[in-house]
C-alpha cells in the first residue's frame, strides 16, 4: 500500500510520488502540459487524455509493440497500468485504483477494451477499481495470486477497514502462481511470486523485444522497498524475493511500481539503501 524510507535507521511510510517516466514518443492523442523534470533519458509530465478529464496524470512509455499507460489515483499515490499493443483495441489493467474513473477516460480515449484485470496484490488500494472494471467488462477475467485472493472479499485482510473506508472486490476468475504464464490482449504475463509486502504477492514481467517489464507491485521502489508491517509482511522474505526474483532479471530490465517513478534492476542493485550494495547486496 505504501513504500518505506529511511529516517534515523527506521522504516516509516512515505506518501510522496514523483511521476517519472522513460518516455520513446508521445502519442498524438496526447497533449503534454507542462514537463516537470528531465534528465538523460527520463522526463515528467502532467497530461490531458479528453476533454471529461482535466490534468490525468499518466505516463505512457512505448516499448517496441506494447504500451504501458501510468494512471495515479488518490490518496496514495498508487499507480494503475493499462497495457495493450499497438494497432489493437484490447488491453489489460493491473492494480486498478481508488479513482477508476481516470482509467475509463483513459479506455474511452484510447477505444480500448478490457480483456482482463491483473492484481499484484490484494490491498484495498491496488484493488478498489476492481468492481468498476467488472461492471463494464463483465466478460474480463479478474486474476490474483493464489494466496491473497481471500483478500478481495475481506475488508479486514484488504485492509480498506483498517483505513476506515470497508470494502470488498468482486471475487477472483482465477488465481496464479510461481512460473504461470498468464495471456491476455495477445500479451504473456510471466508471474513469480514475491511475498513480504504481502504473503500472495505476484509480480507480471512482459518482454517487449529485448526489453523486459516488471509490472512489480509494491515489492521494489526507486530508492525503497514496500512496507512490510502489516500483518502478513515479513521483510526477510520481501528480501529474499527481491533477491532471488528480481534481482536476477537483466539489469536494464525497468521495474513499474504500484507507487512513484520507474525504475531498473541495475539502478536499485546498485543504490537502494534496503536491499542493494549499500545494504550488503553481493550477488
Amino acid at each position: 500500500m505504501f513504500f518505506a524510507t529511511k529516517a534515523k535507521g527506521c522504516l516509516i511510510a512515505s506518501y510522496r510520488v514523483v511521476g517519472l517516466g522513460k518516455m520513446n514518443t508521445f502519442p498524438t492523442n496526447v497533449k503534454v502540459l507542462q514537463i516537470t523534470r528531465i534528465s538523460a533519458n527520463r522526463l515528467s509530465c502532467a497530461v490531458t487524455v479528453s476533454d471529461f478529464v482535466r490534468k490525468v496524470e499518466c505516463d505512457v512509455r512505448r516499448m517496441a509493440e506494447i504500451n504501458f499507460v501510468r494512471i495515479v489515483s488518490m490518496p496514495f499515490d498508487e499507480n494503475t497500468y493499462v497495457v495493450y499493443k499497438e494497432g489493437l483495441t484490447s488491453c489489460v489493467v493491473v492494480d486498478p485504483g481508488l479513482e477508476p474513473g481516470k482509467i475509463v477516460e483513459v479506455l474511452k480515449e484510447r477505444k480500448l477494451e478490457v480483456a482482463a484485470i491483473l492484481n499484484t496484490h490484494g490491498h484495498s488500494d491496488h484493488i478498489a477499481g476492481n468492481a468498476t472494471m467488472k461492471e463494464l467488462w463483465p466478460d474480463a477475467p479478474l486474476i490474483i495470486g493464489w494466496e491473497d485472493a481471500e483478500k478481495l472479499t475481506d475488508p479486514d485482510k484488504n485492509l480498506s477497514a483498517p483505513f476506515g473506508l470497508p470494502f470488498v472486490s468482486p471475487k477472483e476468475d482465477a488465481t496464479v502462481r510461481e512460473g504461470d504464464s498468464y495471456n491476455a490482449a495477445e500479451i504473456d504475463f510471466e508471474v513469480r511470486e514475491t511475498p513480504g509486502h504481502s504473503k500472495g504477492h505476484v509480480v507480471f514481467i512482459v518482454k517487449d523485444g529485448e526489453r523486459t517489464i516488471v509490472l512489480g507491485g509494491d515489492v521494489l521502489f526507486k530508492g525503497s522497498i514496500g512496507r512490510t508491517d502489516f500483518p502478513d509482511g515479513s521483510f526477510a522474505d520481501l528480501k529474499t524475493a527481491i533477491e532471488e526474483k528480481l534481482f536476477t532479471l537483466p539489469g536494464d530490465s525497468i521495474i513499474l511500481p504500484g507507487h512513484g517513478p520507474a525504475t531498473s534492476v541495475e539502478e536499485e542493485i546498485a543504490g537502494n539503501p534496503f536491499v542493494g550494495r549499500p545494504a550488503g547486496y553481493r550477488g
